[in-house]
């Protein structure tokens, strides 16, 4: 069991599978009328609350000995990642496709590579530019139908999100890499310091244009969504866990492109339960993804 849990492979399938059920979840309870804000700040209460109960049972000594400046260093990097890219997430899901999201996010895929090149100094080799070049065009197939369009606001919310968790991913990789830190601890870190990023950009609301003004509604103590709400936090505790448990044994390259899967799933669950359906030539898109993914594998980037 200890040898299956230090594997690459398996902690980025899980990445994958729970990703694929958080932006499902998310999709669903939009559908059912959340609010944005709400709906974002409610599930990162009751993810901090889980990965808090988990911490302080399992993994309080080892949080104890972490130095300051890691925790500072994890709250800084995970602020951008949880706090406004969980926030564009959410606002894209909300107003896109289930499956137009997840594929958009393979944008996350291409400049985590980028990032780890400059700031890992991982290798950007023919094999990898190839794959990378596979799911891109797996991609593009899969969002625009093969065919030249502009991108909708939810389709830009989500390429920012992706700006900021391929730049999370890369930092988190590289503190984790660098030093005996527990990936738990960051896994912990992130929904408190979303959090905090959150509450501080709604503090300021009242100075904000009245534009923007009006797209802010939280009612924390709404609880017509509250299932979808508990639901998505388990999924993002466990894509926490095994995100950051991925980031400490291989890297950052491997983990985006083993998760480029990711949409494959969210495609699955969209076609079955939201009546959301793909064309001939997306469906060639999406076997350029799978067939890049397992190569990867087996060129054993996780070493790179």
């Amino acid at each position: 069991m200890r040898k299956l849990l230090a594997s690459p492979l398996f902690n980025v399938s899980l990445l994958s599978v729970f990703w694929a059920s958080d932006i499902f979840v998310s999709k669903l309870a939009f559908r059912a009328g959340a609010e944005l804000f709400t709906y974002t700040i409610q599930t990162i209460f009751i993810t901090l609350f889980f990965l808090t109960l988990y911490i302080f049972l399992k993994k309080f000594e080892k949080l104890k000995k972490t130095p300051p400046k890691i925790i500072i260093f994890l709250l800084l990097t995970n602020a951008l990642g949880s706090g406004l890219g969980g926030t564009l997430s959410n606002a894209g899901i909300q107003l896109t496709t289930a499956i137009n999201a997840g594929f958009l996010f393979q944008f996350d895929i291409a400049l985590t590579i980028i990032i780890a090149w400059f700031v890992l100094k991982e290798k950007l080799d023919l094999a990898k530019i190839l794959m990378l070049l596979f799911i891109l065009f797996g991609t593009f197939l899969l969002i625009t139908n093969g065919q030249l369009i502009i991108p909708h606001l939810g389709d830009i919310f989500i390429l920012l999100a992706g700006v900021c968790f391929a730049t999370n991913t890369v930092l988190i990789r590289k503190i984790l890499k660098d030093s005996a830190v527990d990936p738990d601890i960051s896994s912990f870190l992130r929904p408190l310091a979303g959090l905090t990023i959150l509450i501080t950009f709604l503090a300021f609301s009242p100075l904000y244009p009245s534009t923007i003004q009006q797209t802010i509604s939280i009612h924390l103590f709404d609880l017509r969504q509250i299932v979808y709400v508990v639901i998505d936090a388990l999924c993002i505790v466990t894509l926490f866990l095994f995100l950051n448990r991925a980031l400490k044994i291989a890297s950052a390259s491997y983990a985006a492109l083993i998760a480029s899967v990711t949409p494959i799933l969210v495609a699955i669950l969209g076609i079955l339960f939201l009546h959301e359906g793909l064309t001939p030539i997306q469906l060639v898109g999406a076997l350029f993804i799978i067939l890049a993914s397992f190569v990867t594998h087996f060129l054993k980037v996780d070493k790179h």
